[in-house]
């Protein structure tokens, strides 16, 4: 019981965000579905009221942090071969990007990078209409593609991460910039042609290492970047 262990582990549960206000007690979590989330068209704006929730929470401390945000069903409607439902995924993560580069902006001091660790169902887009805001796209596969992923990323040391970049340098990168060693887990995963993916990630001075060793780290995300972010770049996959 998921519940059960956090609790003994002093966290602060709830199963719903609509009655928490920021910022929350921590350490936190929040068990909103019995298993995956609804679509972005039932879910409302869970993740971008989420994100705001984290940062601000986050922030609260005075501490710094890092933190990890994930698009995920823009991945599933990849799979499902569903326009729409990649659309309105992508949409979702969008407005979920535009909540922490605001903060980036009044912080000064965060960093925000906008990755995905690969493309899925091969999806092109054919044809479409930016007078009716209509696109029309198909897929040649239900499953993941080699095609190159871009990165972007916003605030200061954003140009550390251009160029054609292996998935497993953006760790790498983060952990320079702030002066920190390579980590037994990072080490491990270089050596290994592991995957580390860092999809939407946001921090602010300071960088907690995380110390799951041995664990291949994966997501599926994919986001319309924003307006004001730099030059898009193209990173390939490691596998």
């Amino acid at each position: 019981n998921y519940s059960d262990s956090l609790r003994s582990a002093n966290y602060n549960i709830v199963y719903s965000i609509d009655s928490v206000e920021a910022p929350v007690l921590l350490p936190f979590g929040a068990l909103c579905a019995d298993g995956d989330m609804p679509q972005a068209s039932e879910r409302g704006d869970f993740l971008p009221r989420a994100v705001d929730l984290a940062i601000k929470s986050l922030d609260a401390r005075g501490e710094g942090f890092f933190l990890m945000v994930e698009g995920s069903q823009i991945d599933y409607q990849g799979h499902g071969n569903n326009t729409e439902g990649v659309v309105d995924e992508v949409l979702d993560f969008d407005r979920a990007i535009k909540v922490a580069l605001d903060f980036a902006k009044r912080d000064g001091n965060t960093l925000v990078v906008i990755t995905a660790d690969h493309e899925t169902g091969g999806m092109t887009i054919m044809d479409g209409s930016y007078a009716d805001s209509t696109v029309v796209a198909q897929f040649n596969t239900g499953g993941h593609t080699g095609t190159m992923v871009p990165i972007y990323s916003y605030g200061p040391q954003s140009a550390k991460f251009t160029g054609i970049m292996e998935n497993i340098d953006i760790p790498t990168r983060i952990k320079t910039y702030l002066g920190l060693k390579l980590c037994g887990c990072i080490q491990y995963i270089k050596k290994h042609r592991y995957n580390v993916e860092a999809f939407f990630i946001l921090w602010v001075r300071n960088f907690r290492a995380i110390d799951r060793c041995r664990r291949r780290w994966r997501s599926h995300s994919f986001g319309r970047i924003h307006r004001e972010l730099g030059v898009g770049n193209q990173r390939r996959d490691a596998y």
